[in-house]
């Protein structure tokens, strides 16, 4: 999918160093090694899909991962599992392209909506969500309780 001056484009494991580096911007502490190993976890599965904004000159102004998600208790549906766009691309529209490649992927995948969980603290983030139709359907908290192998 083609825009001005980028392309929406599947993410390759070559873009491992970008992603990463886009995922520092936002306080992730991911380093490429992390990203190309779950990127090979993910690739080939038919439940996710994974996305870059590619600028004319290769670099990467943003990435997005969309995941089926199957659930008893809610219609078949699609999660945004990540969404970053690079600092200097923001309001441009990159964000917005990402955003609409995912929902029509979630609709070729029989996805009968698109959810996407955000931290509280980013309100910029909210209101874009928000200028593209999204609502704040519940707040919740994350538990997270670190296991071993």
């Amino acid at each position: 999918m083609a825009k001005d001056g980028y392309t929406i484009r599947p993410m390759v494991v070559s873009d491992a160093g970008h992603v990463a580096e886009l995922c520092g911007e936002l306080g992730y502490d991911v380093v490429p090694a992390d990203v190309a190993e779950r990127f090979a976890g993910t690739a080939d599965d038919q439940d996710h899909a994974l996305l870059v904004a590619e600028a004319m000159d290769g670099a990467i102004l943003g990435w997005l991962h969309v995941h089926r998600t199957k659930l008893l208790v809610s219609p078949r549906g699609a999660e945004i599992g990540g969404l970053i766009v690079g600092s200097g691309s923001r309001r441009h529209g990159v964000g917005a392209a990402l955003m609409a490649a995912a929902e029509e992927w979630a609709r070729g995948a029989g996805c009968q909506l698109v959810r996407l969980r955000s931290n509280v603290v980013r309100t910029d983030a909210h209101a874009f969500y928000e200028r593209l139709g999204y609502m704040n359907a519940k707040t919740s908290h994350t538990f997270e309780k670190p296991i071993q192998a």
